[in-house]
């Protein structure tokens, strides 16, 4: 049976029915706002751009100055330093296993988000979602994570994909699903500075958010790599991935849906990633696929989906 649009007055403005859709906008209006008044502040403790910044329409500038703070540089600089600090600033990005916080409530039962139907989540990524899609489907996880009774899940994985491309794959119509899920920007890292990679996800999300009201939005929080193709300093690299989970957390928190957070993925366990040191090995893809479920499971029952974990 073809799925019917949703008519004006099903759509919900809101996760919440005590929140309209005006006070929603204005609540991102000034959180965006107030992200934009402290990259401003901050210019004068700027963090090392690894290249020059490159916008989404292709141009380019220059990198930004150095900060006075003594950083270390180059090849001399080890995955142990980098890791220095990274459990504390990581448990302040995510304090739940699968979500940052639940500032927003599912509809009652008789709503449309909580008629109890069988879901549709689409997860949207580079190639970690590509080859975490392909090691389910031949796994015990199966291609629906063991969810199938209550979703389905489509899997939109691009190896090299980029921010950029987000808007396109994104494109669902009149029949969005009730989840989407994305994890990217780990390949945009090594050649963006971390504000113009902020701005860049900031003002997608806004933009995915405000044609598709109904739709939550998680985000998953792009994880830690032994190696950056294309980096000249891994540190600063995984210092501005640090930067982004936090600024995208609290932007996403704050009426868009939830965060996904991977802490027990780090540079320490080398067992977690390939030999290449920027993918997944098959303990790596499980702890990632059992975030994934976990901030899934969440959703569901967000959604008024009434079943065990």
């Amino acid at each position: 049976m073809a799925r019917q649009a949703p008519q004006p007055s099903d759509v919900q403005p809101c996760r919440s029915a005590s929140e309209t859709k005006s006070q929603r906008k204005a609540k991102l209006k000034a959180v965006a706002q107030d992200l934009m008044d402290r990259f401003a502040a901050l210019d004068s403790e700027q963090i090392p751009d690894v290249s020059a910044r490159r916008d989404a329409d292709g141009t380019s500038s220059t990198p930004r100055s150095r900060s006075k703070e003594k950083r270390s540089s180059g090849a001399s600089e080890s995955t142990s330093a980098c890791q220095e600090g990274q459990d504390e600033v990581e448990e302040v990005i995510v304090d739940k296993p699968y979500m940052v916080e639940e500032p927003c409530r599912a509809t009652t039962s008789s709503g449309p988000l909580g008629s109890g139907r069988r879901r549709h989540i689409v997860i949207i990524g580079h190639s970690y979602i590509h080859w975490a899609e392909r090691y389910a489907a031949t796994s015990s996880w199966g291609s629906d994570l063991g969810l199938g009774a209550h979703a389905h899940i489509t899997w939109k994985g691009l190896c090299d994909m980029q921010w950029n491309q987000l808007c396109r794959l994104a494109a669902f119509g009149q029949f969005p699903p009730d989840v989407l899920v994305v994890h990217l920007g780990g390949d945009d890292l090594p050649k963006l500075t971390g504000k113009a990679l902020i701005l860049d996800i900031i003002r997608n999300l806004k933009w995915l958010n405000a044609k598709y009201p109904t739709m939550r939005i998680v985000w998953s929080t792009i994880i830690p790599r032994l190696a950056w193709e294309g980096a000249r300093n891994i540190c600063n690299v995984n210092t501005a991935r640090r930067r982004v989970n936090r600024e995208v957390c609290r932007f996403v928190c704050s009426g868009l849906g939830s965060v996904i957070g991977h802490q027990r993925i780090q540079m320490n366990k080398s067992e977690f990633f390939r030999k290449d040191g920027v993918h997944l090995s098959d303990l790596g893809l499980d702890v990632f696929l059992e975030d994934i479920k976990g901030g899934l499971l969440v959703e569901l029952k967000q959604l008024g989906d009434s079943h065990g974990t």
